[in-house]
């Protein structure tokens, strides 16, 4: 099931898209933190990698996240593109396909646990449309070139 977010959503008078967008570097520490504590296969990666491409595809994906929720739809074809590129390249460095889907899965709930923070009484509806299922930027990227990291799986993918 894909969520999706009605685009006119807002915690605390503040639209849900705009709380993302402003909070992305604050939100690329924090995934990047639970990434480490949480997915074993992200802590064994090196400090430099962590701090730069990882911090890339995190930022970026997160503006996909927040650029998601301003419209109600999908990501753009160019922005899974990109993730799935990014996706292909963690799975020839051998980083398990699972541990790669959980990061995203893990982004987006880092992001609507900050959202979530704003919550005011007469935000309720918005917060039952963020918590209703997975979050849409993972589960729209499950599909993202699979078949170009599923045959690598022999040469280290787990």
């Amino acid at each position: 099931m894909i969520v999706v977010i009605e685009h006119n959503a807002s915690l605390g008078g503040v639209p849900l898209h705009q709380r993302l967008a402003d909070a992305v570097p604050e939100l690329v520490a924090a995934v990047l933190d639970r990434l480490v504590e949480d997915l074993p296969a992200y802590a064994q990666l090196p400090r430099e990698e962590l701090g730069g491409d990882i911090s890339r595809i995190i930022e970026r994906n997160l503006r996909v996240f927040a650029e998601m929720v301003r419209t109600g739809g999908p990501a753009a074809p160019e922005a899974l593109a990109t993730l799935s590129e990014a996706v292909v390249q963690r799975a020839e460095e051998g980083v398990p396909i699972e541990a790669v889907l959980n990061a995203h899965h893990l982004g987006v709930q880092v992001s609507l646990d900050y959202l979530a923070g704003f919550a005011e009484p007469e935000d309720l509806a918005s917060v039952i449309e963020i918590n209703r299922g997975p979050a849409p930027l993972p589960a729209r990227c499950h599909g993202c070139r699979g078949g170009s990291v599923l045959p690598g799986a022999a040469g280290g993918v787990r």
